[in-house]
């Protein structure tokens, strides 16, 4: 989920969810204007002097006023959303040193600028860190296993869900991503954005590790907008054939795969890793739920509310339905006295994105599971 080192810096400074305080002054009410005795004096009198209008003392005040009362409300709207987010913070500052010392150990340099290619770099830092150990090793030549328009079985659905879905780690964050290609991975914008060209992406159950580089981005990763990223990678990645859902519906079955950190916390292959030591990605987490709604359908960005558990780290992974197709990205989540609730951003706004940037995905048939 979000990066939010800044953003609790933020909240902290002013006080979470805390406006300014602002006293509204009573203006006093605006005398009618006087009107001219010389227009109604009687002929051969002496009109009385004209009284000007009285001038508002308030003006200035009230200009301040307004100003106050915009900027007021501009930061109460800027809080609401990151109050939304900051639950979407991935690490505690901890693990975010260690993350750093990682990179630091691995020595890893940025790649270069080109755009749509893999990385050049080749790995010699074998003697490192343990995720740089792993970039030696590639993913098995599975055969496509892509999703068909039939309801997955369990053993098929968790083989296409493992190499779908890898881990995202840079020095300031750490999410999940989804194969969207042979050298490709999609994730959210807010996983990557401060990675300062260092990402590595990590998979467990095709064992390996590359290292990547983020080649194209959305606009922002701002609250309900787009947020998505493209990272290359320097290796081939499992052949998953995936596909889009074609208009998922309220009640469609779902499942939620990725990295989540409070489940990830107790991974000793994780815990490893932190430690500089010779460890695996960690076990990939999914979780079944049903969508809620499809909310802001009509909007640029619609997106899907479901029932699947995801916490901080399930950014970026994907949200799939039961014949394994992609129904949406784990976006945010957000926490109230209400209870949690998760969102994914829709299959057809990944579409546009992966479109505008050649990389696009086929929409499936009508997962038979939820036709009706």
């Amino acid at each position: 989920m979000r990066n939010s080192w800044g953003i609790i810096c933020i909240i902290a400074g002013l006080g979470c969810g805390a406006g300014f305080a602002v006293a509204q002054t009573a203006g006093d009410a605006t005398s009618p204007a006087q009107q001219n005795p010389a227009q109604t004096a009687p002929s051969g009198t002496v009109p009385a002097q004209t009284v000007p209008a009285p001038v508002d003392p308030n003006i200035a005040l009230r200009d301040k006023l307004a100003k106050i009362r915009k900027d007021n409300d501009d930061l109460a709207a800027r809080l609401k959303e990151l109050q939304l987010l900051i639950d979407l913070n991935v690490c505690d500052p901890a693990t975010k040193s260690k993350i750093e010392t990682l990179f630091q150990q691995a020595s890893l340099t940025p790649p270069g600028d080109d755009q749509m290619t893999p990385m050049a770099a080749e790995v010699t830092d074998t003697d490192t860190a343990g995720m740089i150990q792993q970039s030696l090793r590639t993913p098995s030549d599975a055969p496509a296993i892509g999703p068909d328009s039939k309801p997955l079985d369990q053993a098929k659905l968790l083989k296409l869900l493992n190499a779908m879905t890898v881990f995202v780690i840079t020095p300031n964050a750490f999410g999940s991503g989804i194969v969207v290609g042979p050298n490709l991975v999609l994730t959210n914008r807010h996983v990557v954005e401060e990675s300062k060209g260092r990402v590595i992406v990590m998979n467990k159950a095709e064992a390996f590790a590359f290292r990547g580089k983020v080649v194209a981005t959305t606009e922002n990763s701002d609250f309900n907008h787009e947020d998505f990223a493209l990272v290359s990678v320097d290796g081939t990645l499992p052949a998953v054939a995936p596909q889009l859902a074609a208009a998922p519906q309220p009640l469609d079955r779902v499942i939620a795969a990725g990295y989540p950190g409070t489940v990830i916390s107790n991974d000793q292959n994780f815990r490893k890793l932190l430690e500089g030591g010779a460890g695996d990605a960690p076990d990939l987490v999914l979780s079944s739920g049903i969508i809620n709604t499809v909310q802001n359908s009509n909007s640029a960005v619609p997106v899907i509310v479901h029932t699947a558990d995801i916490a901080p780290g399930s950014s970026g992974g994907p949200l799939v339905n039961s014949c394994g197709q992609i129904a949406g990205i784990n976006t945010f989540l957000r926490q109230g006295d209400g209870g949690t609730a998760r969102f994914a951003i829709s299959a057809d706004v990944i579409g546009r994105f992966l479109s505008a940037h050649r990389a696009a995905l086929p929409v499936g048939p009508k997962c038979g599971a939820d036709a009706g």
